[in-house]
């Protein structure tokens, strides 16, 4: 098992002209260790403790990984007001280029919540891709504007819409609902080349089981179900980010040696 080395702070340059704040996780030793590009929930930033967690525990299992704030949160430019599904997927197709520049090219893809639609949409765009990781994610998109009022408010007052979420004050644009019903997740995942891990709580609170079942079932045999026993949606507690990472390690041990 190797150690992690302290995190090391990337500026992401972004296709829309500002820079994405990010932080590099590797193992301690290694040059050629494999990277898992990691995209965060919906409004959380990279910097939420579940992503520490299951970063460091993938550089103590060989894994280096990039995990970085989507435009508009934590310390990346822009306006989250102006984002939208859409932007979440060109700042991934961006993150993927800047490791490809600097380090190497991804070769997992791990999306967590409204991130794992984000990272669905965007595995097609990244041919270094080997696997997919969901984590918590929905199968649909209408849930979040159901459980985020504002969203709707937004499209229909054609500006953005303050609200707090997880105690942080944000502003909905009015873009994002009709990002959101642009995509369809199922077409999405007959489209996907990959191999599939769904990683869910059975008491998801948040995004509930039903939707790990429908991911998983839509992917076929491509897809790999495991229940995050005893965890919540944020993974709050470090033992089960520890076995989220555990159990990606293990599935995309394949996919860790160089072609």
């Amino acid at each position: 098992m190797s150690t992690a080395t302290p995190s090391h702070r990337e500026e992401i340059r972004s296709r829309r002209g500002h820079v994405l704040g990010g932080l590099a996780v590797r193992p301690a030793g290694t040059q050629t260790a494999p990277w898992a590009l990691i995209s965060h929930c919906f409004t959380c930033g990279k910097d939420l403790k579940v992503y520490h967690t299951l970063c460091r525990n993938l550089a103590a299992e060989g894994w280096a990984s990039l995990r970085f704030d989507f435009t508009g949160l934590g310390k990346s430019g822009g306006e989250f007001g102006d984002t939208d599904l859409d932007s979440n997927v060109a700042d991934l197709e961006d993150a993927a280029a800047h490791l490809d520049e600097f380090y190497a090219p991804p070769r997992l893809l791990v999306g967590h919540s409204l991130g794992g639609a984000a990272a669905l949409l965007a595995a097609p765009r990244l041919p270094s891709l080997r696997g997919l990781v969901l984590l918590g994610a929905p199968s649909d998109l209408e849930h979040l504007a159901e459980a985020v009022p504002a969203i709707r408010a937004a499209a229909e007052r054609g500006r953005p819409v303050a609200t707090t979420l997880g105690g942080k004050r944000v502003e909905m644009g009015p873009g994002l609902l009709p990002s959101l019903a642009r995509h369809d997740l199922r077409a999405a995942l007959a489209d996907l080349p990959l191999p599939l891990l769904v990683l869910h709580a059975p008491g998801d609170s948040v995004v509930p089981f039903v939707h790990a079942e429908r991911l998983a079932r839509w992917a076929g045999p491509r897809a790999t179900l495991i229940p995050l026993d005893a965890a919540d949606h944020l993974l709050t507690s470090p033992d089960q980010a520890a076995r989220a990472a555990r159990e990606i390690v293990t599935w995309a041990l394949p996919f860790a040696a160089p072609r």
